[in-house]
Protein backbone atom coordinates (compact mmCIF):
# COMPACT_ATOMS: atom_id res chain seq x y z
CA UNK A 1 0.00 0.00 0.00
CA UNK A 2 1.24 3.29 -0.37
CA UNK A 3 2.32 4.37 3.05
CA UNK A 4 0.63 6.61 5.05
CA UNK A 5 2.50 10.16 4.88
CA UNK A 6 1.35 10.09 1.04
CA UNK A 7 -2.06 9.31 0.61
CA UNK A 8 -3.75 12.38 0.38
CA UNK A 9 -1.30 13.92 -1.89
CA UNK A 10 -1.82 10.35 -4.16
CA UNK A 11 -5.43 10.30 -3.48
CA UNK A 12 -6.93 11.13 -7.29
CA UNK A 13 -10.70 11.32 -5.80
CA UNK A 14 -11.38 8.34 -7.72
CA UNK A 15 -9.28 9.23 -10.83
CA UNK A 16 -11.11 12.31 -11.03
CA UNK A 17 -8.22 14.10 -9.86
CA UNK A 18 -5.08 14.13 -11.83
CA UNK A 19 -1.78 13.13 -9.73
CA UNK A 20 1.26 11.66 -10.38
CA UNK A 21 2.04 8.22 -9.57
CA UNK A 22 3.71 7.14 -6.29
CA UNK A 23 7.02 5.56 -7.08
CA UNK A 24 8.80 5.01 -4.15
CA UNK A 25 12.40 5.12 -5.43
CA UNK A 26 11.73 8.66 -7.06
CA UNK A 27 9.99 9.55 -3.77
CA UNK A 28 13.09 8.40 -1.44
CA UNK A 29 15.31 10.56 -3.66
CA UNK A 30 13.15 13.59 -4.04
CA UNK A 31 13.32 13.65 0.41
CA UNK A 32 17.18 13.31 -0.09
CA UNK A 33 17.77 15.64 -2.41
CA UNK A 34 15.93 18.17 -0.78
CA UNK A 35 18.41 17.52 1.99
CA UNK A 36 21.10 18.73 0.10
CA UNK A 37 22.78 22.31 0.02
CA UNK A 38 21.21 24.23 -3.25
CA UNK A 39 20.07 27.41 -1.78
CA UNK A 40 23.44 29.21 -2.69
CA UNK A 41 24.53 26.93 -5.89
CA UNK A 42 25.93 29.05 -8.83
CA UNK A 43 24.63 28.63 -12.00
CA UNK A 44 21.95 27.06 -11.16
CA UNK A 45 19.17 28.52 -13.99
CA UNK A 46 21.78 27.72 -16.90
CA UNK A 47 21.90 23.65 -15.28
CA UNK A 48 18.43 23.81 -14.79
CA UNK A 49 17.44 25.11 -18.50
CA UNK A 50 20.30 23.07 -19.71
CA UNK A 51 19.25 19.62 -18.27
CA UNK A 52 15.53 20.17 -18.94
CA UNK A 53 16.07 21.30 -22.36
CA UNK A 54 18.68 18.45 -23.23
CA UNK A 55 15.65 16.11 -22.06
CA UNK A 56 13.22 17.58 -25.09
CA UNK A 57 15.24 17.60 -26.99
CA UNK A 58 16.58 13.73 -26.96
CA UNK A 59 13.14 12.45 -25.72
CA UNK A 60 12.85 9.40 -26.55
CA UNK A 61 9.01 9.10 -27.30
CA UNK A 62 7.89 12.31 -28.38
CA UNK A 63 8.86 14.96 -30.85
CA UNK A 64 8.11 18.75 -31.18
CA UNK A 65 9.39 19.61 -34.66
CA UNK A 66 11.60 23.30 -34.39
CA UNK A 67 11.77 23.14 -30.95
CA UNK A 68 14.94 24.49 -31.16
CA UNK A 69 13.83 27.62 -32.45
CA UNK A 70 12.69 28.64 -29.27
CA UNK A 71 15.98 29.04 -27.75
CA UNK A 72 14.95 31.11 -24.53
CA UNK A 73 14.29 29.22 -21.46
CA UNK A 74 12.76 30.98 -18.08
CA UNK A 75 12.06 29.22 -15.10
CA UNK A 76 8.41 29.07 -14.35
CA UNK A 77 6.42 28.29 -11.03
CA UNK A 78 4.65 25.11 -13.21
CA UNK A 79 2.73 25.99 -16.02
CA UNK A 80 0.43 28.39 -14.28
CA UNK A 81 3.08 31.27 -14.36
CA UNK A 82 3.78 30.78 -18.00
CA UNK A 83 -0.34 31.19 -18.08
CA UNK A 84 -0.35 34.73 -16.39
CA UNK A 85 2.11 36.01 -18.44
CA UNK A 86 0.45 34.96 -22.01
CA UNK A 87 -2.78 36.52 -20.42
CA UNK A 88 -0.57 39.90 -19.46
CA UNK A 89 1.42 40.14 -22.75
CA UNK A 90 -1.73 39.60 -24.62
CA UNK A 91 -4.66 41.05 -22.59
CA UNK A 92 -5.91 43.74 -25.19
CA UNK A 93 -7.18 39.98 -27.04
CA UNK A 94 -9.92 37.71 -26.48
CA UNK A 95 -8.60 34.20 -24.54
CA UNK A 96 -10.03 31.42 -27.02
CA UNK A 97 -9.23 27.59 -25.18
CA UNK A 98 -11.34 24.30 -26.01
CA UNK A 99 -13.98 22.65 -23.52
CA UNK A 100 -12.26 20.10 -21.74
CA UNK A 101 -9.02 21.92 -21.13
CA UNK A 102 -7.69 23.23 -18.11
CA UNK A 103 -10.23 25.21 -16.09
CA UNK A 104 -7.82 27.76 -15.21
CA UNK A 105 -8.49 29.48 -18.34
CA UNK A 106 -12.06 29.88 -18.03
CA UNK A 107 -11.32 31.21 -14.45
CA UNK A 108 -8.69 33.57 -15.38
CA UNK A 109 -10.60 35.46 -17.65
CA UNK A 110 -13.51 35.34 -15.32
CA UNK A 111 -11.66 36.60 -12.17
CA UNK A 112 -8.97 39.28 -14.11
CA UNK A 113 -11.70 41.14 -16.46
CA UNK A 114 -10.51 40.57 -20.16
CA UNK A 115 -12.28 38.71 -22.55
CA UNK A 116 -12.58 35.11 -22.91
CA UNK A 117 -14.38 32.41 -24.72
CA UNK A 118 -14.80 29.35 -25.06
CA UNK A 119 -13.78 27.89 -28.76
CA UNK A 120 -16.05 25.59 -30.14
CA UNK A 121 -14.73 25.15 -33.80
CA UNK A 122 -11.83 26.36 -35.46
CA UNK A 123 -13.39 28.40 -37.71
CA UNK A 124 -14.38 30.53 -34.93
CA UNK A 125 -11.25 32.23 -34.41
CA UNK A 126 -10.41 35.79 -35.40
CA UNK A 127 -7.87 38.54 -35.19
CA UNK A 128 -7.81 39.49 -32.20
CA UNK A 129 -7.91 36.54 -30.08
CA UNK A 130 -4.96 34.83 -28.35
CA UNK A 131 -5.22 31.06 -27.44
CA UNK A 132 -3.88 28.51 -25.39
CA UNK A 133 -4.17 24.28 -25.69
CA UNK A 134 -2.89 21.47 -23.63
CA UNK A 135 -0.28 19.12 -26.19
CA UNK A 136 -1.08 16.38 -25.73
CA UNK A 137 -5.13 17.88 -25.01
CA UNK A 138 -5.65 17.04 -21.29
CA UNK A 139 -9.11 16.29 -21.30
CA UNK A 140 -8.07 13.25 -23.96
CA UNK A 141 -4.23 12.70 -23.36
CA UNK A 142 -3.95 12.93 -27.40
CA UNK A 143 -3.62 15.42 -29.86
CA UNK A 144 -6.21 17.64 -30.11
CA UNK A 145 -8.08 16.93 -33.80
CA UNK A 146 -7.35 19.53 -36.26
CA UNK A 147 -4.61 20.93 -34.00
CA UNK A 148 -2.27 21.71 -37.40
CA UNK A 149 -5.39 23.29 -39.14
CA UNK A 150 -5.89 25.41 -36.32
CA UNK A 151 -2.29 26.77 -36.17
CA UNK A 152 -2.06 27.62 -39.64
CA UNK A 153 -5.67 29.68 -38.88
CA UNK A 154 -3.71 31.16 -36.00
CA UNK A 155 -0.40 31.81 -38.68
CA UNK A 156 -3.08 33.28 -40.86
CA UNK A 157 -4.74 35.71 -38.38
CA UNK A 158 -1.80 36.70 -36.53
CA UNK A 159 -3.44 35.31 -33.36
CA UNK A 160 -0.55 34.74 -30.94
CA UNK A 161 -0.54 30.56 -29.25
CA UNK A 162 0.79 29.35 -25.97
CA UNK A 163 0.73 25.09 -26.20
CA UNK A 164 0.82 24.28 -22.31
CA UNK A 165 3.08 20.73 -22.52
CA UNK A 166 2.26 19.96 -19.07
CA UNK A 167 1.65 16.27 -19.73
CA UNK A 168 4.50 15.67 -22.14
CA UNK A 169 6.59 13.86 -19.30
CA UNK A 170 4.38 11.46 -18.98
CA UNK A 171 3.00 10.64 -22.71
CA UNK A 172 4.44 8.73 -25.58
CA UNK A 173 4.20 9.08 -29.38
CA UNK A 174 3.36 12.79 -28.82
CA UNK A 175 4.67 14.61 -32.12
CA UNK A 176 3.86 18.24 -33.46
CA UNK A 177 4.94 20.63 -35.84
CA UNK A 178 5.89 23.72 -33.46
CA UNK A 179 7.53 25.85 -36.47
CA UNK A 180 4.27 27.84 -36.70
CA UNK A 181 5.18 31.43 -36.72
CA UNK A 182 1.92 31.86 -34.23
CA UNK A 183 3.28 29.68 -31.73
CA UNK A 184 3.97 32.79 -29.02
CA UNK A 185 5.48 30.02 -26.61
CA UNK A 186 5.75 26.61 -24.97
CA UNK A 187 5.61 25.87 -21.29
CA UNK A 188 6.60 22.76 -19.43
CA UNK A 189 5.90 21.19 -16.12
CA UNK A 190 7.18 17.91 -13.94
CA UNK A 191 4.13 18.19 -11.91
CA UNK A 192 2.92 15.00 -13.30
CA UNK A 193 6.04 13.20 -13.77
CA UNK A 194 7.36 12.95 -10.21
CA UNK A 195 5.55 12.78 -7.25
CA UNK A 196 5.58 15.61 -4.76
CA UNK A 197 7.55 17.71 -7.04
CA UNK A 198 4.11 19.34 -7.94
CA UNK A 199 5.02 21.55 -4.27
CA UNK A 200 8.27 22.38 -5.31
CA UNK A 201 6.61 24.25 -8.57
CA UNK A 202 8.76 23.40 -11.39
CA UNK A 203 8.43 24.60 -15.16
CA UNK A 204 10.08 25.94 -18.21
CA UNK A 205 8.89 28.32 -20.93
CA UNK A 206 10.32 28.32 -24.09
CA UNK A 207 10.14 31.58 -26.53
CA UNK A 208 11.61 32.42 -29.62
CA UNK A 209 13.00 35.90 -28.56
CA UNK A 210 14.17 37.47 -25.20
CA UNK A 211 11.87 40.25 -24.28
CA UNK A 212 13.16 41.49 -21.25
CA UNK A 213 9.35 40.92 -19.55
CA UNK A 214 8.75 39.88 -15.79
CA UNK A 215 9.21 36.32 -16.42
CA UNK A 216 12.92 37.23 -17.83
CA UNK A 217 13.53 39.64 -14.81
CA UNK A 218 12.87 37.63 -11.84
CA UNK A 219 15.28 34.65 -13.86
CA UNK A 220 18.03 37.46 -14.14
CA UNK A 221 17.90 38.17 -10.74
CA UNK A 222 17.75 34.50 -9.35
CA UNK A 223 14.27 34.93 -7.48
CA UNK A 224 13.24 31.66 -8.30
CA UNK A 225 12.39 28.31 -6.46
CA UNK A 226 16.20 27.08 -5.38
CA UNK A 227 14.94 23.85 -4.34
CA UNK A 228 12.29 23.10 -7.23
CA UNK A 229 15.83 23.85 -9.83
CA UNK A 230 17.50 21.64 -7.82
CA UNK A 231 15.23 19.01 -6.98
CA UNK A 232 14.05 19.04 -10.96
CA UNK A 233 17.80 18.28 -12.37
CA UNK A 234 18.37 15.79 -10.13
CA UNK A 235 15.60 13.92 -10.85
CA UNK A 236 16.00 14.69 -14.66
CA UNK A 237 19.61 13.08 -14.44
CA UNK A 238 18.22 10.66 -12.36
CA UNK A 239 15.36 9.36 -13.65
CA UNK A 240 14.38 10.86 -16.56
CA UNK A 241 10.47 10.78 -17.96
CA UNK A 242 11.50 7.77 -20.81
CA UNK A 243 11.99 5.93 -17.07
CA UNK A 244 8.74 6.40 -15.93
CA UNK A 245 7.48 5.41 -19.48
CA UNK A 246 9.14 2.21 -19.33
CA UNK A 247 8.21 1.49 -15.85
CA UNK A 248 4.36 2.37 -16.20
CA UNK A 249 3.10 1.50 -19.70
CA UNK A 250 3.08 -2.30 -19.11
CA UNK A 251 0.79 -2.15 -16.01
CA UNK A 252 -0.80 1.11 -18.03
CA UNK A 253 -2.05 -1.36 -20.73
CA UNK A 254 -3.32 -4.27 -18.66
CA UNK A 255 -5.63 -2.11 -16.43
CA UNK A 256 -6.96 -0.54 -19.83
CA UNK A 257 -7.55 -4.54 -20.89
CA UNK A 258 -9.05 -5.22 -17.85
CA UNK A 259 -11.03 -2.28 -17.49
CA UNK A 260 -12.16 -1.74 -20.92
CA UNK A 261 -10.67 1.34 -20.85
CA UNK A 262 -9.12 3.08 -23.97
CA UNK A 263 -5.45 3.54 -23.94
CA UNK A 264 -4.01 7.19 -25.25
CA UNK A 265 -0.92 8.75 -25.08
CA UNK A 266 -0.37 9.18 -21.64
CA UNK A 267 0.94 6.26 -19.28
CA UNK A 268 -1.39 7.57 -15.71
CA UNK A 269 -4.83 8.20 -17.49
CA UNK A 270 -7.77 6.40 -19.37
CA UNK A 271 -9.66 7.34 -21.85
CA UNK A 272 -13.71 6.09 -21.75
CA UNK A 273 -15.33 5.36 -24.56
CA UNK A 274 -18.86 6.87 -25.17
CA UNK A 275 -20.41 3.38 -24.37
CA UNK A 276 -18.48 3.34 -21.28
CA UNK A 277 -20.37 2.84 -18.16
CA UNK A 278 -19.05 5.22 -16.51
CA UNK A 279 -18.41 7.68 -19.29
CA UNK A 280 -20.47 10.55 -17.86
CA UNK A 281 -18.82 10.10 -14.10
CA UNK A 282 -15.24 10.71 -16.26
CA UNK A 283 -16.83 13.70 -18.32
CA UNK A 284 -14.07 16.67 -18.88
CA UNK A 285 -16.67 19.48 -18.17
CA UNK A 286 -19.50 19.75 -21.45
CA UNK A 287 -17.02 18.10 -23.47
CA UNK A 288 -17.43 14.45 -25.50
CA UNK A 289 -14.60 13.77 -23.37
CA UNK A 290 -14.16 11.88 -20.45
CA UNK A 291 -10.93 10.19 -18.57
CA UNK A 292 -9.85 8.67 -15.54
CA UNK A 293 -6.63 9.13 -13.78
CA UNK A 294 -4.91 5.49 -12.98
CA UNK A 295 -2.53 6.54 -11.26
CA UNK A 296 -3.06 5.47 -7.75
CA UNK A 297 -4.09 1.58 -9.63
CA UNK A 298 -0.45 1.44 -11.15
CA UNK A 299 1.11 2.63 -7.99
CA UNK A 300 -0.54 -0.46 -5.74
CA UNK A 301 0.52 -2.46 -8.96
CA UNK A 302 4.24 -1.47 -8.73
CA UNK A 303 4.07 -1.87 -4.70
CA UNK A 304 3.01 -5.40 -5.10
CA UNK A 305 5.75 -6.04 -7.57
Amino acid sequence: MIPEKYKNFANTNNGLSARPCFISDIVESLEDFLTKDYLFKENIFNEYVSVFKNYLLKDKYNKLFGIEEFSYASYTHGTIQAFEDFYSRHSDKRLRWIEGDFAYHKIASRSYGFQGKELKNKNELEEGDSFVISVPFSASCEIFDDLDEILKICDEKSIPVLLDCAYLPISQGVKLDVTHRSIDSLCFSLSKCYFGIERLRTGLRLKRKFEDDPTDFFNEFSMFNHSGAYVAISLLNKFPPDYLIDLLSPKYRKLCEDNNFKMNNSVIFASLALDHPNYGFYRRGDSIYSRKCLSEELAKLLIID
